[in-house]
């Protein structure tokens, strides 16, 4: 091999291993980039901070803090739709601590009843809610408090047969979850004397796409407040 061969090889290698160390710079250079571009920035957007403030009390929804609250146990979970005819499936029912998902009915809300509870009501409470299966359609939901012995009747009455006597929001499919806050939702000191309960409820959006519309509820934090003090307690 002349000398012109010779340099003419050692040439090429040297153009490899320079387009190689430069395409090497350009992949580290976009991956410290890649949570600064815009995209990601859209993709990030609509994932719930679970730290966050709500009149003055903190709530924190890291998993590191969930341990530190105190705990209120959910007696029951009770389906108050009134369906009499067999089912093919439960309906409503408890996955794990203080997880629950709630499957709407063929045209109508479903609606659970977890409790009867002790004590004060809850002024506030922070939940999340969220559909669990990839091919659910749009799923309305609904949480408030109940005052009072649970009746499914009574209960079912306050929401209609179309569901539209509560106020009910959307979540869309494939989203991680929304947080739901709702704050002043009745007094702890004037209805610590008869028994309260919580309702968790769900619509399809249209109300006949029912086929793999479960929504999940979890993290559930309950915020009792009096006139000197406020606390914070997870459903179990």
């Amino acid at each position: 091999m002349d000398d012109t061969a010779i340099r003419d090889l050692l040439d090429r290698d040297k153009t490899i291993v320079e387009l190689r160390a430069l395409v090497a710079g350009y992949e580290r250079r976009l991956s410290r980039n890649a949570d600064r571009a815009p995209e990601s920035h859209a993709a990030l957007a609509h994932v719930p901070e679970p730290l966050f403030l709500l009149n003055d009390i903190s709530i924190d929804l890291r998993s590191t803090a969930l341990g530190n609250y105190a705990v209120v146990e959910a007696p029951t979970i009770l389906d108050c739709s009134g369906i009499e005819e067999p089912e093919p499936f439960t309906f409503v029912y408890k996955v794990a601590s203080g997880v629950f998902r709630v499957h709407p009915h063929e045209g109508r809300p479903t609606v659970a009843a977890l409790g009867p509870f002790d004590g004060p009501v809850p002024t506030g409470l922070v939940a999340t809610a969220q559909t669990t299966h990839e091919a659910a359609p749009p799923v309305r939901f609904h949480i408030s408090t109940w005052s009072g012995e649970i009746d499914p009747g009574t209960v079912r009455e306050t929401f209609g047969g179309d569901g539209q006597r509560r106020r009910f929001s959307t979540v869309p499919p494939r989203h991680p979850g929304f947080l739901i806050s709702m704050a002043e939702m009745g007094s702890s000191a004037s209805s610590s004397d008869e028994p309260w309960g919580l309702l968790l409820a769900t619509m399809a959006d249209p109300p006949d796409a029912v086929s793999y519309a479960w929504a999940e509820f979890s993290d559930i934090v309950l915020i009792f407040s009096s006139d000197r003090s406020s606390e914070v307690r997870l459903l179990s």
